[in-house]
């Protein structure tokens, strides 16, 4: 019982700023101003067919992102709607969040499979229609989310480690507020007490003694 009413907090220090944990948050602390660390994962838009919009015909995939002071969310689940020669897309029901400013719209070419900057708007709009307009970059948040919450905290080389019960989880290279939920965690046999990262080597304390992981990044240990 002593163990669990232990305190679990961590903190990390990342270019001026401090990113603190605990148990349900992650905090990025900068120029006296505290915020939840990262830019929260968007939920999809509604899509509909649209009557004008001078788009080819073909099955289109659909996305939208949430955008703040800290980068881009990840993305949200895709929308997969067919439209008619010369029709458009209305997007409708256009979420909204207090942890974003703006809000992008990513969509496919006609059958396509690579989703493309359409645009990107303030938050607020209740719809807004997509025709056939040139697009931007590809999407490069897709199937990553907002880091979650951990007890211990510490800096690779550029990575945010964060560990919660027996796994850490560690975000995409620069882009602390970013995992990957297939591939951005390693999983230990025992419980986490200690996390710290030390040249290229990160030192875990757990209830049954230290492990070493050793690589520059996290892919090496």
């Amino acid at each position: 019982a002593g163990e669990d009413l232990a305190p679990r907090d961590g903190y990390a220090e990342v270019n001026g700023a401090v990113i603190v944990a605990n148990r349900t948050t992650l905090l990025r602390v900068a120029g006296g101003r505290a915020e939840p660390l990262g830019v929260p994962d968007a939920p999809p838009a509604t899509v509909l067919p649209a009557g004008a919009g001078g788009m080819r015909a073909g099955r289109y995939g659909v996305a939208v992102s949430f955008v703040s002071d800290q980068g881009e969310g990840g993305l949200s689940p895709l929308r997969f709607i067919q439209i008619e020669e010369g029709g458009g897309l209305l997007l409708q029901d256009l979420p909204t969040s207090p942890g974003a400013t703006g809000l992008r719209i990513y969509r496919t070419h006609e059958n396509g499979a690579v989703l493309y900057l359409a645009a990107e708007v303030p938050l607020g709009f209740p719809s807004y229609n997509l025709g056939n307009m040139k697009l931007g970059v590809a999407a490069d948040t897709q199937h990553l989310r907002q880091m979650p919450p951990g007890e211990f905290v510490a800096m690779l080389n550029g990575f945010l480690l964060v560990a919660h019960g027996n796994v850490i989880r560690f975000s995409e290279p620069m882009r602390y507020g970013l995992w990957s939920p297939r591939h951005g965690f390693v999983q230990l046999p025992d419980r986490i007490t200690m996390l710290a990262a030390v040249g290229n080597a990160v030192f875990v304390g757990t209830r049954s003694g230290v492990t070493v992981l050793r690589g520059a990044k996290p892919r090496e240990w």
